[in-house]
């Protein structure tokens, strides 16, 4: 569509100013974000629980599919 040719395009200009951080900084924000999630992982699960009783897995899966599907290779490295 149009909506996401005009994203690519603009995440292509992003990239290309070097407005990026390079991957290995994102593997590591990555791997920071699994230790925060396995360290809460129970105060995480009783938050959700009273913020509408949806599981964290539920709550969580589209964040790490997002991920997967935007760098397979980072998804890997976490």
């Amino acid at each position: 569509t149009e909506l996401e040719q005009d994203t690519l395009r603009q995440l292509r200009e992003a990239f290309s100013s070097g407005r990026t951080r390079p991957a290995e900084f994102r593997a590591a924000q990555l791997k920071g974000l699994r230790r925060f999630l396995q360290e809460n992982k129970q105060l995480l699960q009783e938050a959700l629980k009273r913020a509408g009783g949806v599981g964290l897995g539920t709550r969580l899966c589209s964040q790490f599919i997002a991920v997967h599907f935007t760098d397979p290779s980072l998804a890997s490295s976490v």
